[in-house]
């Protein structure tokens, strides 16, 4: 959650404080919830998103979600993130 703008990343951590497998990113150095998101960061970004595409380890819905898959060899189940 990229915390440059309107605290993004803190408004969103107050109200999802109650809700149970939500998890965020820490910034240590700042001491604050979120990414800063600088043109480095977002490069990096979207080139991790190109990567996860070719290796069809990320798909888009046409509801617009993303969905990652991770398949398990022993099972055979997939596992939406």
């Amino acid at each position: 959650m990229e915390r440059n703008l309107g605290f993004e990343a803190e408004h969103m951590e107050r109200a999802l404080k109650d809700e149970t497998n939500v998890k965020f990113y820490k910034d240590a150095q700042a001491g604050r919830t979120g990414v800063l998101t600088t043109e480095n960061v977002k490069l990096g970004a979207m080139t991790m998103t190109n990567v996860l595409l070719r290796e069809k380890r990320v798909h888009m819905l046409e509801e617009g979600h993303l969905v990652s898959q991770v398949l398990s060899e022993r099972s055979g189940a997939s596992r939406q993130r």
